[in-house]
């Protein structure tokens, strides 16, 4: 009985469309329960569907009545923080806040079926003023900020920052280059000797290089990741 994402595109849109009546900052949540799978996998889906039931009330009841709370997929769940401030300072504060509260609830026991469960989970978010971005950019800026917190180690909080944004245009941007390299064969290989203190040559180190012809050699620190 939660909203899908349709449905909180929309809230998304009635709430900066609220703010240009009335001022104030709002933020957006996007909340990814870590290891769920293993669940599924150990347990049944029957179970992780209790568990997702369980997470989506703990959710409602944790934030404000004129706040949303949606599932968007899966095990991922999504929260409009309405009019939480009046300046995006004190809007971050007190997101910090309401995060850190949903992952101290998420965190506690389930009782599912005849077993307890204990979990983490992953939380992103970015705040928003009633001119700043479309709801499809809210989302994204949500969805960059959570696969950070993922990134650096999962059952933990990430704002979005501008940087993110880059990161990610700069890594797709990378991507499309490798599929030209290696349809252009851009690549090359170079053999490092591994020398005994005899001087007898053991083997070799294989080490690849990319030869990009607008950047120059790139390092393979920069692309094997």
């Amino acid at each position: 009985r939660l909203p899908n994402r349709n449905l909180l595109i929309d809230r998304l849109r009635q709430t900066t469309h609220q703010a240009r009546k009335e001022p104030s900052i709002s933020a957006l949540l996007m909340i990814d329960l870590d290891h769920f799978k293993s669940l599924n996998d150990t347990q049944g889906h029957a179970i992780g569907d209790l568990l997702i039931r369980e997470v989506g009330q703990r959710l409602t009841a944790a934030v404000r009545t004129n706040d949303t709370v949606a599932r968007i997929g899966g095990d991922e769940f999504a929260v409009i923080l309405d009019s939480i401030a009046a300046t995006p300072k004190e809007a971050h504060q007190r997101t910090a806040i309401v995060c850190t509260k949903l992952l101290t609830r998420l965190r506690e026991s389930y009782a599912l079926s005849d077993s307890e469960y204990r979990g983490t989970c992953s939380l992103g978010a970015t705040v928003f003023g009633p001119n700043e971005a479309s709801a499809a950019t809210l989302m994204m800026q949500a969805d960059l900020a959570l696969h950070k917190a993922k990134a650096d180690g999962r059952n933990q909080i990430c704002f979005f920052d501008p940087g993110m944004q880059t990161q990610a245009n700069e890594r797709v941007a990378l991507e499309r280059s490798l599929q030209d390299a290696l349809i252009q064969k851009q690549f090359i290989l170079h053999f490092q000797p591994q020398v005994a203190a005899s001087g007898e040559v053991l083997g070799v180190e294989a080490l690849i290089r990319w030869q990009h012809p607008e950047r120059g050699m790139v390092p393979p620190g920069a692309f094997i990741p």
